[in-house]
């Protein structure tokens, strides 16, 4: 990939999370009701404290009315969000594995193939989840939409923490500009690896999400400002 086209690149990582941040914001979400009811619950089941998260491991109709009664208004805008979301940290994900692919560092194409393939299997996990989400949002309950869910949440999450993983190997082999950014990416597979393991812990994949946000940050930029650090041949 030449500099020029990863610049480009770069700029496109960037106008889109603008445009994702627009389409996020409250104000965007539908009207609510008159007359609509109370909250059916004073905090979110599980001990999340967003309904984003609350929504993606719910385990049971109630839980939904619960999560739904108290933030379904900011669910919607950013159910719709997501959809940029998806394409972006997919997009970032695979052009870092198509990098590692062409380094020439031994096993970078076995690692580069296995990072692209978890990445593309992580945003159709959640393209169904959210798919889920949407019905949950419309008022379906059945216990079936709720488990697909669930599952896909959890699929999602464990192949994401897998492709940030092996990118952090092809990171750290590069250079010293991009090792800053490989240890993002470890700490974001950590924290998510021991919010899915750690029984209880789940809540703190909010922290997860911070540190998926900051290493793709970090890797555009250093694909907008210093592109050679990751493309072109090593062999060590």
């Amino acid at each position: 990939m030449s500099p020029r086209v990863s610049r480009i690149f770069a700029l496109l990582c960037l106008a889109a999370t603008y445009w994702m941040s627009m389409l996020a914001r409250p104000e965007n979400a539908p009207e609510p009701r008159r007359n609509a009811p109370a909250p059916l619950c004073s905090e979110y089941p599980r001990g999340f404290r967003g309904a984003t998260l609350a929504m993606e491991f719910v385990q049971s109709p109630e839980q939904v009315d619960c999560i739904a009664s108290r933030g379904a208004r900011r669910l919607w805008p950013e159910l719709v969000a997501d959809r940029v979301t998806i394409a972006l940290y997919w997009s970032i994900l695979v052009c870092l594995s198509l990098l590692c692919w062409r380094s020439g560092l031994p096993g970078a194409r076995g690692l580069g193939a296995a990072a692209a393939l978890c990445a593309t299997a992580g945003a159709v996990a959640d393209l169904i989840e959210n798919h889920g989400i949407g019905l949950l949002l419309d008022g379906a309950r059945t216990q079936e939409v709720i488990d697909r869910v669930r599952i896909a949440a959890y699929w999602k999450w464990a192949l994401l923490a897998l492709a940030f993983a092996l990118l952090a190997w092809f990171l750290l082999r590069r250079g010293w500009w991009t090792r800053i950014a490989a240890v993002l990416f470890l700490l974001a597979a950590a924290w998510t690896a021991f919010a899915l393991l750690v029984p209880g812990e789940l809540p703190r994949l909010g922290g997860s999400i911070s540190w998926i946000t900051y290493s793709l940050l970090a890797s555009v930029l250093l694909l907008l400002l210093h592109p050679r650090s990751l493309s072109g041949l090593r062999t060590r």
